[in-house]
C-alpha cells in the first residue's frame, strides 16, 4: 500500500548430476529436474540438442588426462558479435555456412603449444602426469 515492493530471491538447486560421454571424454552436468533412469537415454541421446546440454557442463574428465584435461579444445577463429552475426549463426544450416561466417576453413589456428603435450604448457602436462601416476585423478 505504501508503494514499496519486496523481492525474494530463491536459488535454483540442482536435482542431480548426469555423466555423459563424447569422444572418449566424460562430462558432468547439472540436472535441474529429475530424470527417471529408463528415460535418461532418450532424454540425453535422442531428444536433447548438445548445445543445450553443454551449457550445463560443470566438469570434464578425460581418460588420459584425468579431471583437468587441458588441450582437448583447439581454437579455430573468432568474430565480433553483432545482431547480424547472431541472426546468421541461428540461420546457418551447414558447416560451410558456419565456416564462412567465421572466415575460416575450419582448421585449428596455428599453435605454439606442443601437441606432444596435448596442447598444454609443459609444466601443466608434467603436473598432470605426476597426479595420474599417484592415482589422484
Amino acid at each position: 500500500m505504501d508503494g514499496s515492493i519486496e523481492i525474494e530471491h530463491r536459488e535454483r538447486k540442482p536435482a542431480g548430476l548426469a555423466l555423459l560421454t563424447m569422444g572418449g571424454r566424460y562430462f558432468v552436468l547439472t540436472q535441474y529436474y529429475r530424470i527417471e533412469e529408463e528415460n535418461a537415454d532418450y532424454f540425453y541421446h535422442s531428444r536433447q540438442c548438445p548445445t543445450n546440454l553443454l551449457s550445463q557442463v560443470i566438469n570434464v574428465f578425460d581418460p588420459e588426462h584425468g579431471e583437468d584435461p587441458h588441450g582437448i579444445l583447439r581454437y579455430v577463429s573468432s568474430i565480433e558479435f553483432t545482431l547480424e552475426v547472431d541472426k546468421a549463426l541461428n540461420d546457418a544450416a551447414s558447416l560451410t555456412e558456419l565456416f564462412a561466417l567465421f572466415h575460416t576453413d575450419g582448421q585449428p589456428a596455428p599453435s605454439v603449444w606442443p601437441e606432444s603435450e596435448g596442447g598444454m604448457h609443459p609444466l601443466v602436462a608434467n603436473w598432470q602426469r605426476q597426479v595420474l601416476k599417484r592415482g589422484d585423478a
